[in-house]
């Protein structure tokens, strides 16, 4: 509610963040995952605005440029299946435990993947004689004080993910604890 005043600015924000990674890696497929905050700007729309919610102007990939960008939209979870062993999408499911969510994802979807709806950093691994399977809860970068909860079970965090070409990968989590986080060995 305090930022409704800002919702362009927040647009433009996310639209320079995006520009800014394509800068970065202009070779690379980018994509933009739907989750809980896109999927509720759509619903509002639906029910408070229904013939404004059917403008190509306002939807998710209008307000970002995101074709423009060479970004893909990828529908809330439909998520993205990579090298056909990892699935990465946002998450429909949340526990209240570190790690939890992640395996409750792994009973839904089976595999390996990884969510991003919990805001937290958790790991929870599966063997069976089908082989050693994995699932993460990728952590967040946004603000861990935001307006409308007090105190949230979150951690500041990303993973780096390194595929090889036999479909194999390795998962790194990466804590941000006080704005700090080693990877690599050095200290950032």
């Amino acid at each position: 509610p305090a930022r409704l005043d800002k919702l362009q600015a927040d647009v433009d924000i996310t639209t320079k963040m995006l520009l800014r990674h394509r800068g970065l890696t202009p070779d690379s497929q980018m994509f933009l995952i739907e989750g809980t905050h896109e999927n509720r700007w759509l619903k509002y729309l639906q029910d408070k605005a229904p013939a404004i919610s059917k403008l190509r102007g306002v939807s998710i990939p209008a307000l970002y440029s995101l074709s423009d960008l060479g970004v893909e939209y990828v529908s809330f979870e439909r998520g993205i299946l990579v090298n056909k062993t990892f699935l990465v999408l946002h998450g429909d499911i949340a526990s209240k435990h570190s790690a939890a969510t992640a395996r409750l994802h792994y009973e839904k979807n089976g595999g390996s993947g990884m969510c991003n709806h919990t805001h937290r950093l958790g790991s929870f691994f599966h063997r069976s004689r089908f082989g050693t399977f994995g699932w993460w809860e990728n952590g967040c970068l946004c603000r861990l004080d935001p307006d409308w909860i007090i105190n949230p079970n979150w951690q500041h965090g990303f993973s780096v993910v390194t595929f090889e070409d036999t479909g194999r990968f390795f998962v790194e989590q990466i804590p941000i604890v006080n704005n700090r986080f080693i990877y690599g060995g050095k200290l950032y």
